[in-house]
């Protein structure tokens, strides 16, 4: 591709920052490495401040195979002496460009900064597999400490019992372990509280995320039920499922709590839908009556179908009561196994994955580190910025504001 698209000569605008959004197979490599080309050739940035950031390291292979590229295509066409030269020696030190992936970025400050980092300066990176031999060695060694102790069985044996199984506990201990910023979030956003202020505070996390999901949904799938159920009046003004239904109804429009209104749903579907979900025909709508009304049909029928899934029990509160008790044990076992695999990587001298990026996060909370950074690096170019969790945006957004 040599032909820019308007959208893409706006993304080479490089006096501003940037975020790019595209499909797959858009150029957005192609208009990375040209940005990247703006800026070393055509301002008097030094190379060594400019930096691009990829999510694996195929990419930067890539990203650096086509800027290589380019500069050869520019040094063929240039008839200028001056700028021919220019590129000659930015080719020379192409080498040694910052163009890496996230956690090499990462590694290099966390060098760079290891007393600032509180981190051994020659700590060494572990891939994900040695990662999780070492994860399984501390779960497989605590949990077996924790049932020789009297004092500190009883929350293992409750979730061994719960999960089913040791093996299904040590799977759920290995994934939250690599998960643990979330979970350490959670665990300081939750579980410092009490089981009954927990289970109160679950059951507002999931009144909100009802909220959420149904706000908007609700008043269309009442309306499609109102349309089914005139229609059945229409066809039959005495109809007593009809009735029955826009009694409901008239419960549910003053009605403002969605949990609420859910409830009565639920309890409208056996009265609207037969045991294999579809419309009532026999007692309510005729076949020959729903042709007309298929989309109403469909949305309501898709939607109970939905509802089945959820439980609004009226003794929710003893519910989160056992979740809340079922969460402490899990947060007490997880914080004594994440200590374990803390220690064994500390007498080992290595970092994982997940370390690097929330140590340089936690790094660049440091003002001093920052200010020299930001005179380091001038230009930072981030490529597939969706594919990671926010942690690259807190680790990158820093920088950007200095």
């Amino acid at each position: 591709m040599s032909i820019l698209t308007p959208h893409q000569s706006k993304a080479l605008t490089i006096d501003k920052s940037i975020s790019l959004t595209a499909n797959a197979g858009s150029g957005k490599t192609f208009v990375l490495a040209q940005r990247f080309l703006g800026i070393i050739i055509n301002t008097t940035t030094p190379l060594g401040q400019v930096a691009a950031i990829t999510f694996t390291e195929k990419a930067a292979g890539e990203l650096y195979k086509r800027i290589s590229e380019e500069l050869n295509k520019l040094l063929l066409i240039s008839i200028d002496d001056e700028l021919r030269h220019r590129i000659e020696k930015i080719r020379k030190q192409l080498v040694s460009a910052k163009i890496s992936t996230i956690h090499s970025f990462c590694i290099d400050l966390l060098k760079e900064f290891p007393v600032e980092a509180s981190i051994d300066a020659n700590f060494i990176p572990i891939n994900e597999q040695k990662a999780s031999e070492l994860v399984d060695l501390a779960i497989e060694t605590r949990i077996r400490e924790m049932l020789r102790s009297t004092k500190e069985q009883s929350d293992l044996k409750c979730l061994i019992r719960l999960l089913g199984s040791k093996m299904n506990l040590v799977s759920e201990f290995s994934e939250l372990i690599r998960e643990r910023k979330n979970v350490l979030h959670l665990i300081d956003s939750y579980y410092g509280l009490s089981e009954k202020e927990i289970a109160k505070r679950l059951f507002e996390l999931f009144s909100l995320n009802i909220k959420v999901v149904f706000e908007k949904i609700l008043p269309e799938v009442i309306t499609h039920l109102k349309i089914v159920n005139n229609k059945v009046f229409e066809y039959n003004s005495r109809n007593k499922l009809a009735t029955e239904i826009k009694s409901f109804l008239e419960l549910i429009k003053s009605s403002d709590d969605e949990i609420n209104v859910l409830r009565k749903l639920q309890e409208l579907r056996d009265k609207v839908l037969t045991k294999d979900g579809s419309v009532r025909k026999q007692g309510y709508l005729p076949s020959t009556e729903q042709t007309e009304f298929q989309k109403s049909i469909n949305i309501l029928e898709y939607f109970f179908s939905d509802l089945d899934e959820l439980d609004f029990s009226g003794n929710h509160e003893i519910i989160e009561r056992e979740l809340a008790k079922y969460g402490l044990a899990l947060v007490h076992v997880f914080k004594d196994i994440l200590a374990a695999y803390e220690f064994k990587k500390s007498e080992m001298g290595v970092l994982d994955f997940e370390d690097i990026l929330l140590k340089t996060k936690t790094l660049l909370e440091n003002e001093s580190v920052r200010k020299v950074l930001s005179g380091k690096y001038k230009f930072l170019l981030v490529d597939e910025y969706q594919d990671t969790n926010e942690i690259q945006y807190e680790i990158f957004l820093p920088l950007v504001d200095d």
